[in-house]
């Protein structure tokens, strides 16, 4: 659910930006600030539950290379996915709106390592390591 909201909040950040006629308007950057915060928000949340739901599997297999090097590359992509955001901002000018969207975002990031990612990484070192 939290990842179908997150598309739909992305796509509609998309539509605002390249239809409106000037995104230079203050409140329209509060819009886009806001839904950008909700997107910001949902993906936290898509973290969260994510790490929670392998916590409930009977069998979750061990943490080999494969798997470590697909967490780190869903990671990074993540956190690209994330920068699109004010990356888009940038092509339409609205520098204030991607700087200050851009520097929460990798606010967010240590956070959402310290509460979701190591407690997920704990989680799978006590599952056991492969033989």
């Amino acid at each position: 659910m939290f990842t179908l909201i997150c598309g739909f909040t992305f796509t509609t950040i998309t539509l605002l930006v390249t239809t409106l006629p000037n995104a230079t308007e203050m409140r329209v950057q509060a819009v886009l600030f806001f839904l950008t915060m909700v997107f910001d928000l949902f993906v936290y949340l898509i973290q969260w539950n994510n790490a929670e739901y392998v916590q409930y599997c009977s069998y979750v297999p061990p943490m080999d290379t494969r798997m470590n090097i697909c967490s780190v590359l869903s990671t990074f992509g993540l956190v690209l996915w994330g920068l699109s955001i004010p990356a888009m901002f940038l092509l339409w000018n609205l520098d204030a709106l991607a700087l200050v969207t851009a520097v929460i975002w990798i606010v967010l990031v240590p956070i959402t390592y310290f509460t979701v990612a190591r407690r997920f990484l704990d989680f799978r070192k006590k599952m056991g390591t492969p033989e």
